[in-house]
């Protein structure tokens, strides 16, 4: 801007206007002057924009593509000078940034489903005003158990639809016991999880697979009674589900 150049006789220095428009009209945001600048001289300039006046795409749901919502931003050049047209601006560049929560998945532990967040994390979630979804993981038979390697293939189907529904690059992932392995087995070889968060998850084993004599029968009684009853509470592992119960 070339505020601090001298204007010629009876005219002002330059003064430019931005204007942000979009569906409802026009709007004057600010007029802005920029001191001591040199003529010919690149400056970066910012502008905080109130979000009311932002045009967002509208949320295609489960399974669709977002499409992008148009916001035109536009500048008018020496308004202070309605006459003559002393003065000039280039723009390089323009970009907008709105920090935004990444939308949340939730990944279930072993022999559970995506309900069992629904009673606490989907309704606190929600309330935060932060995009959630949960993932019921399965297995083959209709078993709620798979491998980790089947279930980073789920997970990673999901995590596509959420960044296709929402137009992100990363996605956060909340998930309890096994599920954390599930998790944490996605994300080794994908860059689309800005934040893993393990819930009471075994990174370093834990006893029933140390159990090649037996193990079956006591996998039967897991399945029959639920895993609470049959993982010890000992050590580190007692400590993550204590914070679980607690959530």
């Amino acid at each position: 801007m070339d505020y601090a150049t001298t204007p010629p006789p009876g005219d002002q220095p330059e003064r430019d206007r931005v204007l942000v428009q979009w569906s409802c009209g026009e709007r004057i945001f600010e007029q802005f002057r920029v001191p001591q600048r040199l003529n010919d001289t690149w400056i970066e300039n910012s502008f905080q924009i109130p979000i009311s006046w932002i045009k967002f795409p509208t949320d295609p749901g489960a399974g669709g593509t977002l499409t992008p919502a148009d916001n035109a931003i536009r500048l008018d050049i020496d308004t202070a000078n309605p006459v003559n047209e002393d003065w000039c601006t280039s723009i390089d560049w323009v970009s907008m940034n709105i920090p935004a929560p990444s939308p949340v998945l939730m990944v279930h532990g072993i022999l559970s489903s995506g309900d069992t967040w629904n009673s606490q994390w989907v309704p606190g979630l929600t309330a935060l005003g932060i995009p959630n979804e949960t993932i019921t993981l399965g297995g083959p038979g209709g078993i709620a158990l798979d491998s980790i390697q089947n279930n980073s293939a789920k997970i990673s189907n999901k995590v596509d639809e959420r960044l296709n529904r929402f137009g992100v690059e990363k996605v956060n992932i909340v998930a309890h016991s096994k599920g954390g392995l599930d998790s944490r087995e996605y994300i080794e070889s994908n860059d689309t999880v800005g934040r893993l968060i393990q819930i009471g998850t075994p990174n370093a084993g834990q006893p029933v697979g140390q159990c090649p004599s037996g193990g079956s029968r006591r996998a039967n009684r897991i399945a029959r009674d639920g895993p609470d009853r049959h993982v010890p509470r000992t050590g580190g592992l007692s400590a993550h589900n204590r914070v679980h119960e607690q959530l």
